[in-house]
């Protein structure tokens, strides 16, 4: 990727042009949520301005448009995706989907005594919903074996521990702390060698870092936000494998997904629309379609290889430090997610320091308490990488957390 493409992709996202504190904006908190590029904005204007109705539901010219625009956008999902347009499914984001997920088919498949695998490394989004569901249903959770080094699943050891009472196994694709990418492909084949559970896959942080193919990975479940994948916040996908509908009950009951309501029962359409209950973010979807436009228009392989060179750029020149700690095998890759602590400075106090300069980087526990209390920290800083960061970024942040590190050690000095 040379300085002039990245150029002209940095021109698409008008956020970069800014300004922080009267300093040049670097971007750094991708992870938590990516920076929208010209075509989704106008997208979503355009919508607004001339063809915002109610999808489904009306005859008239702006209800036709804005149904077509809605569902063109699920086919070009369900293409990027390489599955079946009647498995895509909309809602507000990757917790929205795990809990239907959890509500709609935990509780239809569980019962007592009955094993729900996960990971320590989990989202809080993919553990709270399965602990509720097994107090409902009486069901265990276990949580997997992973490499203490890398954080990988131990496939071996998920193997001694599987039998038929496995129901449920839900893991992430990508950690959304210490960016290990998950083996899922290798890790479903077992299952299905062993049990006949339902797999359920986080991919929040994976759908901007890789090419997907998930009738290949043979699970039953995915699920993403938009809104991580340079689209719009309020919207989230939810891919349901079509062999696991008859098991899945709707998580949302109401308007457009019933087929006949009687006074005492009713029953549903089939999916996608089973699971689309009230009316749905029609603005979100179209945009975020023009979002898929735009990037199936880049190198996504040669902008892959560009975050992962200024990731692993980030890491060796972070590691040369003293009193900086890094939270993850650094001989993997962690597709542009870097967490680290800088010795006696509170995440937040340098976070802070890192805004004062134009940085954005997330301080906190992440959502993910029980890897902190693995990595035996209350919190840590992530910097997490995108296709449009640059080299000269990357150098400046490291400078400037040297910085930092100074100023906390000693004090300003004039």
């Amino acid at each position: 990727m040379n300085a002039k493409q990245l150029a002209t992709i940095r021109d698409e996202f008008p956020v970069l042009q800014r300004t922080v504190h009267d300093q040049p904006l670097i971007y750094l908190d991708n992870a938590a949520t990516s920076q929208k590029p010209k075509a989704m904005i106008e997208g979503m204007l355009d919508y607004y301005t001339y063809h915002n109705a109610n999808s489904h539901r009306g005859v008239h010219q702006l209800a036709l448009e804005s149904t077509e625009a809605f569902e063109a956008v699920r086919g070009q999902i369900a293409d990027w995706l390489q599955v079946q347009t009647n498995e895509i499914i909309f809602n507000s984001g990757t917790t929205e989907g795990i809990n239907a997920i959890a509500f709609g088919l935990g509780l239809s498949v569980l019962e007592p005594g009955d094993k729900i695998f996960l990971t320590q490394l989990e989202h809080h989004a993919n553990l709270v919903p399965w602990q509720e569901v097994a107090k409902l249903t009486g069901a265990e959770i276990v949580f997997m074996p992973v490499d203490p080094q890398t954080y990988v699943i131990d496939l071996q050891g998920v193997a001694k521990i599987l039998d038929q009472s496995v129901k449920i196994v839900a893991t992430h694709h990508v950690s959304n702390v210490i960016g290990v990418q998950q083996p899922i492909n290798e890790l479903s084949k077992i299952i299905r060698e062993y049990t006949n559970a339902h797999i359920i896959i986080d991919g929040a942080q994976s759908v901007s870092h890789l090419k997907l193919n998930l009738k290949n990975l043979d699970i039953d479940a995915y699920c993403f936000s938009a809104h991580k994948m340079y689209g719009p916040t309020g919207l989230g996908i939810m891919y349901i494998n079509e062999r696991i509908h008859q098991d899945m009950a709707p998580f949302k009951y109401g308007g457009e997904m019933i087929n006949q309501v009687d006074d005492f029962s009713s029953n549903y359409k089939v999916s996608p629309w089973k699971y689309e209950g009230g009316t749905q973010p029609i603005a979100e979807v179209v945009s975020f379609g023009k979002t898929l436009d735009y990037l199936s228009q880049l190198p996504m392989d040669e902008l892959w290889e560009h975050e992962q060179a200024l990731t692993d750029r980030l890491i060796h020149q972070l590691s040369a430090m003293d009193g900086v700690s890094i939270y993850q095998d650094i001989s993997q890759e962690t597709h542009g997610i870097v967490s680290y602590n800088i010795e006696a400075i509170h995440p937040h106090d340098a976070a802070t320091a890192y805004d004062l300069e134009g940085i954005a980087i997330r301080a906190g526990h992440h959502c993910a308490q029980p890897l902190m209390r693995i990595l035996n920290v209350p919190a840590t800083l992530r910097a997490s990488i995108s296709f449009y960061n640059t080299v000269e970024e990357i150098d400046y942040f490291v400078q400037v957390t040297k910085r930092i590190k100074e100023f906390f050690e000693h004090g300003f000095r004039k």
